[in-house]
C-alpha cells in the first residue's frame, strides 16, 4: 500500500511539473542560421579541397599511380607510411601492374572522370562541362587497351572506386543526377549528358556523334576477322545506328529529311529485326499531331 501511494505521488508530481523558462524563438532561429551557414561553408571548402586533390592526381600517369599508392596505404594498410613492411610487400607483388602503362592510364582517366563527376555533383554549368566531357570521350576512344585490361579502373564506378572510399565522396557524388558513374561506358556517358544537351540546343554535333559512332563500330567489325561480325554489323547494327541518326533530324527541325531517310531504311532493310517498330514510328511521325521524339 505504501508503494502504491509513492507511485501515485510521483506521477502527480510529474503531472504538475512546470515548463522550462521562456525562450526567444528569434534568438534560436538566428543561431540556427549561423550554424547552417558555417556548415555550408565548411562543406564547400571540403568539396573544393577534394576536387583539387583529385584533379592534381589526374595530371599525369606518374601522379595518378602515386595517388593510387597513397589510397592503397590509407585504405588497406591503415595509413601506414611507404616504409611499412606490409606496404612494401604489397608493392613488390603489384610491381608489374603498377608499372604497366595501360593500368596507369586507366587510373589517370578514372581520376579525371571522378573530377568531372564531382563538378557535376556541385552543379557545374552544363556549358562548362560540355567541352571537358567531349575531350574525355575523345581520349577514352583512344584508350582501348587501358579499358580492356582485367585490372582496369575504367571498369569501376567512380562512386565505388578506391579514391571515393578514401576521401569519403559517396554522399557528394550521389548529388550528380542524370550522370553516368562508370568512366569506361562511353555510350552511357554520351546518352545521359552529351546528347540531351545537343538536342536541347538543336546542335548539328548530334549528326557528327552518330557518324563517328558508325565509323568506329564499322572499323571494329572490319578488324574482327570474323565474317559473322561483318555481316551482323552490315545487316543489323549499322542500319539501327542509321535509324537513330535519321531521327535526330526531327530534333533539328528537319522533318522532311528525317522522314525520307527513315523511309529509305525501311525499304532497304525490310527484314531488319526492328522493322516493325520502325514502321510504327514512321507512321506516328507522319501523323499531323506528331511531336519530335529523340532516339
Amino acid at each position: 500500500m505504501k508503494l502504491a501511494a509513492a507511485v501515485i505521488c510521483s506521477l502527480a508530481c510529474v503531472a504538475v511539473a512546470q515548463d522550462a523558462a521562456p525562450i526567444d524563438p528569434q534568438t534560436i532561429l538566428r543561431e540556427l542560421q549561423e550554424l547552417q551557414t558555417k556548415q555550408q561553408t565548411s562543406a564547400n571548402t571540403a568539396q573544393k579541397r577534394n576536387l583539387d586533390i583529385v584533379l592534381k592526381g589526374s595530371v599525369s600517369k606518374e601522379a595518378a599511380i602515386a595517388f593510387y599508392e597513397d589510397a592503397q596505404m590509407a585504405t588497406q594498410f591503415q595509413g601506414a607510411n611507404r616504409e611499412n613492411s606490409q606496404f612494401r610487400d604489397w608493392k613488390e607483388r603489384q610491381a608489374d601492374q603498377l608499372k604497366n602503362t595501360d593500368f596507369r592510364e586507366s587510373v589517370r582517366l578514372h581520376l579525371f572522370y571522378l573530377g568531372l563527376s564531382l563538378k557535376k555533383a556541385a552543379d557545374a554549368k552544363p556549358e562548362e562541362l560540355l567541352p571537358q566531357v567531349t575531350d574525355y570521350l575523345r581520349v577514352l576512344d583512344n584508350a582501348a587497351s587501358a579499358m580492356e585490361m582485367k585490372e582496369s579502373l575504367l571498369k569501376i564506378s567512380v562512386a565505388d572506386g578506391i579514391f571515393s572510399k578514401w576521401l569519403g565522396l559517396g554522399p557528394e557524388l550521389s548529388k550528380a543526377k542524370d550522370w553516368e558513374m562508370s568512366p569506361g561506358k562511353a555510350d552511357q556517358i554520351a546518352a545521359k549528358f552529351l546528347l540531351p544537351l545537343w538536342r536541347k540546343g538543336k546542335s548539328p554535333a548530334l549528326l557528327g556523334y552518330w557518324d563517328g559512332k558508325i565509323a568506329k563500330e564499322s572499323m571494329a567489325a572490319g578488324t574482327a576477322k570474323l565474317d559473322f561480325e561483318e555481316r551482323n554489323f552490315a545487316s543489323v547494327r549499322k542500319p539501327d545506328l542509321l535509324w537513330q541518326r535519321a531521327q535526330e533530324y526531327l530534333v533539328l527541325e528537319q522533318p522532311n529529311r528525317a522522314i525520307s531517310e527513315m523511309f529509305a531504311l525501311i525499304k532497304v532493310y525490310p527484314n531488319h529485326p526492328n522493322v516493325t517498330q520502325w514502321i510504327d514510328t514512321l507512321r506516328k511521325t507522319l501523323s499531323p499531331a506528331a511531336t519530335p521524339v529523340a532516339p
